[in-house]
């Protein structure tokens, strides 16, 4: 396995362990928020030193903003929305790039497609954000997993949406089952 993928999957991997062992300690899945932030920093820096420069770049910095924004939106909510549309426009980015190189490919289109409506999330319905980033992240998972896409960069910016997602996907998860039990 590639060190980029190895990134990832040992930084989800470290996250979703510290909750677990936290289930077994406290009670309750509680996942490290704090180091969240400084997974999503590690995660975009370290694919910027190692591809060239390219667009590729500007969408591997500009998509772990989605997380980012929990820092700064309760005290300064206009720079918080400026960081959620310009990374739902990172996304909407990467969708259009899904759609244009891999149009062939059912898989790989209808991730194109569910990344190009990535504007729903504005709706702020907290079951449908929910639903649509699990969607996204399984079919996002499923095309890192196939052969279909060989291009490095365009891989590295599909992982950094996947780490992303996953990471929100466990912050709700923890989330809700502190509050349910």
């Amino acid at each position: 396995m590639r060190w980029d993928y190895k990134l990832v999957y040992y930084l989800l991997l470290t996250y979703f362990m510290y909750g677990l062992f936290n289930w077994f300690s406290l009670g309750d899945f509680v996942v490290p928020l704090p180091l969240s932030f400084v997974f999503a920093f590690i995660i975009p820096v370290a694919y910027l030193f190692a591809t060239k420069p390219s667009l590729y770049n500007l969408l591997y910095l500009s998509i772990p903003l989605l997380l980012f924004k929990d820092l700064v939106i309760y005290y300064n909510e206009n720079i918080g929305i400026g960081l959620i549309l310009t990374s739902l426009t990172a996304f909407v980015a990467l969708g259009i790039i899904l759609l244009t190189k891999k149009a062939k490919n059912r898989l790989i289109s209808t991730n194109g497609i569910l990344f190009t409506i990535a504007p729903i999330l504005l709706i702020g319905n907290n079951i449908l954000s929910v639903s649509y980033i699990a969607l996204t992240a399984l079919l996002t998972f499923r095309n890192i997993q196939s052969e279909f896409i060989k291009h490095i960069p365009l891989e590295r910016a599909l992982l950094t949406s996947l780490f992303i997602q996953v990471l929100f996907l466990l912050n709700e998860c923890s989330n809700w089952l502190v509050k349910t039990f």
